[in-house]
């Protein structure tokens, strides 16, 4: 039997009205540190300076951003995983049925390339003068040579993308995470990146002139990426670890708190001394 696919039309029409679910939200870079789940279960992913907390207050405060509004976090994950059941899982399965691997990665370059501006300014902003170097570098090679950003020859010079974002910029300025927060198809979050997704979301170009990019890729302090293309990467990881946890719900705030936190702390061994929250800390904003 020869196999059916969808009529083009109908395709088309179904990825762009899945732009209103998928396409604002992150969040969550090709790691622009995405949501790591192999650290839902391990503490190494975290390589904080042991001096820079006390082991005891370590011990004694369950590491964690608060959860003062779990029971409504819950409602909204249920809510959210209907969502995924019905509308983003096909969407993504369509996606990846139709569109070959090499071009899924090739489209997910390009649209990061685009958005490096975004992560420069954030980089400005936080004073991390080397990042921005990198990142500008990264820019102007992979738009020319990478032609556009289908292709990521800066990354083979040795310049690695990374994450930088305005929920990174608020807490190196010692803003507080604020309660943790699962938020309606955005996924998890907290009141501090929620807040920094919004700025994020209108400082990426694609908005202004390739509006239909951020379907397939936005990602900003989320830390969950949720376009079609950061799906496509992402969700046999978030399936596997679905289906290994007996409670989801827990097994995705600590998963998301491991990966924050990296995304904040990991590339910044200067601050973690200074700035560096201690888990306690973390539980009392």
């Amino acid at each position: 039997m020869m196999s059916r696919r969808l009529p083009a039309p109908l395709l088309v029409s179904a990825l762009l009205a899945s732009g209103l679910l998928l396409g604002a939200s992150s969040a969550r870079a090709d790691h622009a540190v995405p949501l790591v789940v192999a650290q839902a279960t391990t503490r190494e992913a975290i390589p904080l300076d042991e001096a820079s907390f006390e082991l005891e207050d370590a011990a004694a405060e369950p590491a964690g951003f608060p959860d003062p509004m779990e029971r409504t976090n819950r409602g909204v994950l249920r809510f959210d995983q209907q969502v995924d059941r019905w509308v983003v899982d096909p969407l993504v399965k369509t996606y990846q049925f139709v569109v070959p691997p090499p071009a899924r990665r090739a489209v997910r370059r390009f649209c990061l390339n685009i958005n490096s501006t975004s992560i420069m300014i954030n980089d400005l902003l936080q004073r991390e003068w080397g990042d921005a170097c990198v990142t500008a570098e990264r820019f102007v090679i992979n738009s020319t040579v990478g032609i556009g950003g289908l292709f990521d020859p800066a990354a083979a010079l040795g310049m690695e993308r990374h994450s930088s974002d305005f929920g990174q910029t608020l807490a190196l300025a010692g803003i507080g995470s604020g309660p943790y927060l699962i938020m309606p198809i955005f996924g998890p979050s907290n009141v501090r990146d929620a807040s920094g997704t919004v700025v994020d979301f209108f400082l990426q170009p694609t908005l202004y002139f390739l509006p239909f990019a951020t379907l397939f890729i936005y990602e900003g302090s989320l830390g969950l990426s949720t376009g079609l293309s950061a799906r496509d990467t992402y969700s046999e990881g978030l399936a596997s670890l679905r289906a290994s946890s007996v409670d989801y719900y827990s097994a995705l705030h600590n998963a998301y708190y491991q990966t924050r936190m990296a995304q904040i702390w990991d590339r910044r061994p200067q601050h973690r001394l200074e700035l560096a929250p201690t888990p306690a800390a973390v539980a009392n904003r």
